[in-house]
């Protein structure tokens, strides 16, 4: 199956190997991994699916802290540190595409500092600062997340760059930067007079 899907490739006999899209995206500690995603997808958010018919008929969310009705995939990921690392994982995934296209898009010479709210591991400003030497970039996150944000930048080399900056968006004062970066979120952001 995994051969038809063109993530694999025979090389002879009974021997298979990754093909180069399987080898750049899908092994684990690769700069362009994005498999973290896929482990959520088929580990933790499969029961999202597996309860959707019960979810209809009850209106009881399928994917709330074991034992309550109530609570957010927030409540669910953060309380568990393999759980944590799976989900800011799968949240680097998604965020690789954008943030090279951004680092690349966007007009970073007229801006001195950055700060990507929600950062999660740090893929956005681990880009940012790879590809725009004279940036002061940040990170903003639930301070849970800082120790698996400092980890992600130190293996990129990018410690002496790159902050992060503890808080809870939808409570505290956001940190001050030319640009703020928002994405993926799925709670409602307060108005930003700082804009791009």
């Amino acid at each position: 199956m995994l051969v038809g899907l063109g993530m694999l490739e025979c090389e002879g006999g009974d021997l298979y190997g990754n093909t180069p899209e399987t080898e750049a995206f899908l092994v684990e500690g690769r700069e362009t991994y994005v498999g973290g995603l896929l482990d959520l997808m088929g580990g933790q958010m499969w029961q999202c699916w597996s309860g959707f018919t019960d979810m209809l008929r009850t209106g009881r969310p399928q994917y709330a802290p074991t034992g309550t009705d109530e609570g957010t995939v927030f409540d669910v990921h953060y309380a568990d540190p393999d759980t944590l690392t799976t989900f800011l994982t799968a949240m680097s995934g998604i965020s690789a595409g954008p943030a090279r296209a951004l680092a690349e898009a966007f007009p970073w010479d007229r801006h001195r500092s950055v700060v990507d709210i929600g950062t999660a591991q740090g893929r956005l400003p681990v880009e940012l600062a790879r590809t725009h030497a004279h940036l002061a970039v940040g990170g903003f996150d639930l301070p849970t997340v800082g120790p698996a944000f400092q980890s992600y930048v130190a293996e990129s080399g990018l410690s002496e760059r790159i902050t992060f900056c503890p808080g809870d968006f939808s409570t505290d004062e956001l940190p001050t930067a030319d640009v703020l970066v928002m994405g993926h979120s799925p709670r409602t952001a307060r108005p930003s007079t700082t804009a791009a």
